[in-house]
């Protein structure tokens, strides 16, 4: 009695560290850093003291050939053999006395089938000739209404997803640099007022989904086109796993409730 007493403080303690783990890994802090200059892109992901860079994704090297799985194995060997190695058709390798007994002789036809006849001497129409009409389904009108507004539905809780998933994310650390050439001084300086319009109305607008940090966004008149091709932009994303967990509930649970989810 007292070694499964054991075992099962044990295997509580097990499922209480796992718990514990799956819990600490949703409150964790997971970062998107995200870099762009003049026709580059990278990407990272962080988490805690780990960086791992999603884009551009790193060369292969020479050596990481030979160690490719079986998929690879399979398309080298399929490159290998090229367009000429097709098989043979099976028709080719079968004998010829198996060919002419499965051909039947050129004097014999099928036969025909005849049309049944009644006793009034009548032909029977053919069973699929005529096709019985549907009864019982719901008018189209009805049909593209229910349609609708199955997909408005979905439309709003998609929608409702997206909006929670983007309310629990702070985008900060924005460094961002634009010079801005015109043909000449004017069109130079109402470009850079244009530019700062457009900047503090996309801001206004980013703001009513997620949070804003400020960071350090710089607009310069490059009046003798000397900058041309420094444009950059960085920031960085943060965010949390368990707003992304409870938005898929609440969006599982509103399907449901909307019986829009596949039943058995």
């Amino acid at each position: 009695m007292a070694v499964l007493w054991l075992i099962l403080k044990i295997l509580l303690g097990l499922v209480a560290a796992l718990l514990a783990l799956v819990v600490l890994a949703l409150l964790v802090p997971v970062t998107v850093e995200l870099a762009w200059r003049q026709e580059s892109f990278a990407a990272w992901l962080r988490v805690l003291f780990v960086r791992v860079r999603l884009w551009p994704r790193p060369p292969q090297e020479p050596g990481d050939e030979k160690k490719g799985g079986a998929g690879e194995k399979l398309a080298r060997l399929l490159r290998r053999r090229g367009p000429g190695a097709k098989k043979a058709p099976a028709a080719e390798n079968a004998p010829a006395g198996a060919a002419e007994a499965q051909s039947p002789p050129a004097d014999q036809s099928p036969p025909t089938a005849q049309p049944e006849r009644t006793a009034a001497g009548q032909q029977q129409k053919p069973a699929g000739g005529e096709k019985p009409r549907q009864t019982g389904e719901a008018p189209f009108h009805r049909r593209l209404k229910r349609k609708l507004d199955r997909y408005a539905a979905l439309a709003a809780t998609a929608g409702g997803f997206v909006r929670r998933v983007l309310a629990g994310l702070t985008l900060h650390s924005v460094q961002a640099y634009l010079p801005v050439h015109g043909e000449n001084p004017a069109e130079t300086a109402v470009a850079v007022g244009a530019v700062w319009a457009a900047l503090g109305a996309s801001i206004a607008t980013l703001g009513n989904f997620v949070k804003l940090r400020p960071g350090r966004i710089q607009v310069e008149p490059d009046y003798k086109d000397e900058h041309q091709g420094q444009a950059s932009f960085s920031c960085k994303i943060t965010g949390q796993l368990i707003i992304m967990v409870i938005a898929g509930i609440w969006a599982l649970r509103r399907l449901q409730e909307e019986h829009l989810l596949p039943t058995k």
